[in-house]
């Protein structure tokens, strides 16, 4: 059940994230990516995993991805 919570907890931090810079949802783009294999979308997802990277949880172990640097990113398309 944890797990299930914590995989829509990141997706919809994803979802957010998409709609606020680019405007459609983090699925949609996801399921383009998989379809067309553009290279901009594939620059989108990168930038959304790296503005919200998954975080894994354990009991007695928490493991984040390695940090990047600063990242700058344009501001949210209004």
């Amino acid at each position: 059940m944890k797990s299930v919570i914590n995989n829509i907890v990141w997706i919809n931090l994803r979802n957010i994230e998409c709609l606020r810079y680019f405007g459609e949802t983090y699925l949609s783009l996801y399921d383009r990516f998989q379809r067309k294999k553009r290279s901009i979308d594939k620059e989108k997802r990168q930038a959304i995993e790296i503005v919200r990277p998954i975080v894994i949880y354990d009991k007695n172990l928490e493991v984040s991805p390695r940090s990047y640097g600063p990242v700058e990113l344009p501001s949210p398309a209004r």
